[in-house]
């Protein structure tokens, strides 16, 4: 985030969003704390990148302290509100992004919400700390009756959605699921991610459930991912945009929460994140929840541990030891 020096804000921020800074200036005052003298705001250069999902206040307590040594110059969050049900939180999605950016202040900050009208309000009542708004597309939200399965209509509805917070000043992220991807009741839809992703500026893309289901199939639904994205842009896994700090054309999503139906040990998230770069993606989503914080804390020193090697790739058969070597290292 471009931080203001006496320069004049109307040179810097689109009118439109003008009033959205105000409100965003009046959070981060009611924080009444400072910077001076705080710890280094990142302890890791990894450069694989990660999106570190928030949803409520325990989350962002352990986003800003526990899971803080852990997290790298590369990492992103994304604040959720209005999720499966219930009116989007604009107040809360700007407090939370006014504290994050204070122990944070170069971390891209988005904002999540599924439903075309929750997204109309977080357009119109989120401030500037957030670079994009998220547009969750899942199956049976009640905060979404414009769902569908049919391709043609999804395209639709990411535009609309893409449509309403370029307007507002902001860049558009698609969050759908990944169940078309690989499921087999689902294949006579014909969803095309790549052409998905041209409807946005870029994709999080719920992949969570093939690994559970094993390494195997999540390499898999990144390979299917890769091709589809690959004839629709010239390459399977596209370039980071130095202009945005390392934008994500697209990503897959693992879980660490033992207690969300897709949750996967920590040794099994790992060894599909190593599929991912392996085949060369930049990023994924880390879904996890405060009341299991040690199990994200454990996955980023796997991926800390790895980038501080900078060796090839272990074998998913050694993650386990590799986990107890982080741990014995701190």
């Amino acid at each position: 985030m471009l931080k203001l020096s006496g320069l004049r804000l109307d040179t810097l921020i689109p009118s439109n969003r003008i009033q959205r800074f105000a409100l965003s200036l009046l959070a981060l005052a009611s924080l009444g704390a400072c910077r001076t003298g705080e710890p280094p705001n990142f302890a890791h250069a990894r450069d694989f990148a990660l999106v570190i999902p928030i949803y409520n206040d325990a989350g962002l307590t352990h986003a800003r302290t526990t899971l803080r040594p852990h997290l790298g110059s590369n990492d992103s969050f994304m604040v959720v509100s209005g999720n499966a049900e219930g009116e989007v939180d604009t107040l809360w999605l700007n407090r939370a992004a006014a504290r994050l950016e204070q122990t944070y202040p170069e971390a891209r900050i988005f904002a999540a919400t599924s439903g075309l009208p929750n997204l109309a309000a977080a357009a119109s009542g989120l401030g500037p700390i957030f670079e994009a708004l998220v547009y969750v597309y899942e199956p049976n939200f009640p905060n979404q009756p414009e769902f569908s399965w049919d391709f043609g209509t999804t395209l639709r509805r990411f535009r609309e959605a893409e449509t309403q917070a370029r307007e507002a000043g902001f860049r558009t992220i698609g969050k759908p699921t990944g169940r078309p991807i690989l499921q087999n009741n689902l294949q006579r839809y014909a969803w095309d991610y790549g052409e998905l992703a041209a409807t946005v500026d870029e994709l999080f893309i719920q992949t969570q459930t093939y690994c559970r289901e094993s390494v195997a199939a999540f390499s898999e639904a990144l390979d299917t991912l890769s091709q589809q994205y690959r004839t629709q842009h010239g390459t399977g896994y596209g370039t980071q945009d130095s202009a945005t700090r390392s934008a994500l054309p697209w990503v897959p999503q693992v879980t660490v929460d033992p207690d969300a139906p897709n949750g996967t040990p920590v040794a099994r998230a790992r060894a599909c994140i190593r599929a991912a770069q392996d085949r060369g993606l930049l990023g994924a989503m880390l879904w996890w929840s405060p009341n299991y914080a040690a199990h994200a804390v454990d996955f980023l020193r796997l991926m800390n541990a790895d980038a501080a090697r900078s060796t090839p790739r272990e074998t998913p058969q050694r993650v386990e030891e590799e986990l107890e070597n982080a741990r014995a290292v701190e």
